[in-house]
Formats: structure tokens, C-alpha cells, sequence
């Protein structure tokens, strides 16, 4: 009995996401928000609006900006980072007083790239 408790804290420590989402969402469907290879994504709203970005990694144009109105359609509208500054990974988006900030880190370095709009 000891042996399986110690088994099963293992699990969750190892498998958390796992454990916890194990179950279907209600009506049994999945509700991915943007399918594929996004790691690491940022969200904000703003009004009616969402934009998500996501690590790039070495690819550049990089960083890019991502635009739905329901959180299911998804267009890509622009990229953030048009040359290579090594690799980019876990951004986060935010929008403070009327302007869009995007903060990532990259090559030991943190950058910030603003814009009154992100298109």
C-alpha cells in the first residue's frame, strides 16, 4: 500500500497535466485553440479581439501574431521579429495602457518589441 502512494505521487509529480486533464470535456470534444507546433503560447484580449504568438525558436520572420475573434479561427496577421536574434522561446504578449508589449528571451538576453497595434 505504502509502495503504491509513493508510486502515485511519483506519477503526479512526473505526469501532472496528464492526471489532471485525463478526463474529455463534456459534450467528448476536444477544444484546441491553435493546433500544430506552438509551443510555449502568450494570449492576450483586447476588446473583442485575442491575439496568441508562440515560441519561433531559430525561425524568423519569427514571432508571430496570431488574431481570432471566437478562440476556434485563427489568422495569422503578423510576425514581431524580422531578423535573427538566436533562438526565441517563451514570449508573453500583454497590452498596457493602449500599447501591445512582447517580451521573450533570447541568446542570454531579454528584449521587448511594443506596437499601438499588432497588425
Amino acid at each position: 500500500m505504502k509502495s503504491q502512494t509513493i508510486l502515485a505521487a511519483c506519477l503526479l509529480l512526473a505526469f501532472p497535466f496528464a492526471v489532471a486533464n485525463s478526463a474529455p470535456p463534456a459534450d467528448g470534444n476536444l477544444h484546441v485553440i491553435l493546433g500544430g507546433d506552438h509551443a510555449d503560447p502568450t494570449i492576450v484580449r483586447d476588446g473583442e479581439d485575442f491575439y496568441i504568438t508562440h515560441s519561433s525558436y531559430r525561425t524568423y520572420p519569427g514571432l508571430t501574431i496570431w488574431h481570432s475573434t471566437n478562440l476556434t479561427d485563427w489568422k495569422p496577421i503578423s510576425n514581431a521579429l524580422h531578423q535573427d536574434v538566436g533562438t526565441v522561446w517563451a514570449p508573453d504578449l500583454i497590452k498596457h495602457d493602449g500599447l501591445f508589449y512582447l517580451y521573450f528571451p533570447s541568446s542570454g538576453k531579454n528584449y521587448v518589441v511594443t506596437a499601438e497595434d499588432p497588425h
